[in-house]
């Protein structure tokens, strides 16, 4: 079954929601909105407010590991990360940010674990076959 990013996105955002109860820092994440389709005059305006295209996906404000945050970019399928995108990756690198490109929900989940240091294999991860929700829990 085909995934698109945007539901990839949504699975992890529940995924963060239904574990920020024990790893509290996964509250922090925030979506960058600078994808998507616009009008013209939406476009103007959201350019005009700082819109960049490029910026990573999902964004944590939480140093660990020696890194100033943790920024993710999200792909489905075959995509690729843009010449832009990979442009704002290793600016933010530069500046110490730890930046990765993640091609399923379950996979960002785990780098964000990672990167809190908290051991992903010791969470127990329930999917609904149906999309309907996200239920994690420890062992």
């Amino acid at each position: 079954m085909k995934i698109s990013e945007d539901r990839i996105q949504q699975h992890l955002m529940n995924a963060f929601a239904a574990l920020s109860y024990q790893v509290k820092e996964l509250q922090w994440f925030f979506h960058v909105p600078n994808g998507g389709n616009r009008n013209l005059r939406e476009a103007v305006k959201f350019k005009s407010m700082g819109v960049k295209p490029g910026v990573p996906d999902l964004i944590l404000p939480a140093a660990r590991r020696g890194y100033h945050g943790l920024a993710l970019e999200l792909k489905a399928g075959k995509n690729k990360a843009t010449e832009l995108q990979l442009e704002w990756h290793e600016f933010m690198r530069s500046e110490g940010w730890y930046v990765a490109i993640c091609y399923s929900w379950e996979e960002a989940l785990y780098v964000a674990l990672l990167y809190l240091q908290h051991q992903p294999e010791k969470f127990n991860i329930i999917y609904d076959d149906k999309e309907k929700y996200i239920e994690l829990k420890l062992p």
